[in-house]
């Protein structure tokens, strides 16, 4: 990215700008370009996250998890990544279906809950991983049993019904 390119992507985020907030914050949390400020990005993701950017809220979320830009913050993270899996954001259904699977970050194991987001992470743009790793989970002696797996369909048709109505 050149100098003129970043000064405007800044001023756009500045401006209000949700995708600039989101990809300004992106860079700065990886250093991608630009010098690492993982506080920094933190206030961006906050930015965008504040206007329902799905990928604003879930890296937002990971950070307090993982205490990156205050101490770590379990609850707050996970209500956090709760949010974008409502606005049907694929990363968030892919890692809370690991986080029901195991029972992560002060979460139970819930298999009925691995599936349901198991199932939502399948999607056409990543058909290559989602059923791997569905079919992964259905596989593990203690994993997704086919009974769970129909509550999660039945479940999700619900929903879609009750959307369209």
């Amino acid at each position: 990215m050149t100098r003129k390119s970043f000064r405007s992507l800044v001023d756009a985020a500045k401006r209000g700008n949700v995708d600039a907030q989101y990809q300004l914050a992106a860079m700065l949390a990886t250093g991608d370009g630009i010098e690492k400020d993982v506080v920094a990005a933190g206030q961006w993701y906050a930015k965008a996250a504040a206007k329902n950017h799905p990928e604003a809220l879930y890296n937002l979320g990971l950070m307090h998890i993982l205490g990156e830009i205050c101490r770590p913050a379990l609850k707050k993270g996970m209500a956090m990544l709760k949010r974008p899996a409502k606005l049907d954001s694929w990363d968030a259904h892919w890692y809370l279906a690991q986080v029901f699977m195991v029972g992560l970050h002060g979460e139970p194991r819930n298999l009925d809950k691995a599936a349901y987001y198991s199932v939502l992470s399948l999607r056409p743009k990543y058909m290559t991983n989602a059923p791997l790793a569905l079919a992964d989970r259905m596989q593990k002696p203690d994993g997704i049993t086919a009974p769970i797996l129909a509550r999660a369909l039945v479940k999700i048709a619900a929903e879609a019904r009750k959307r369209s109505r």
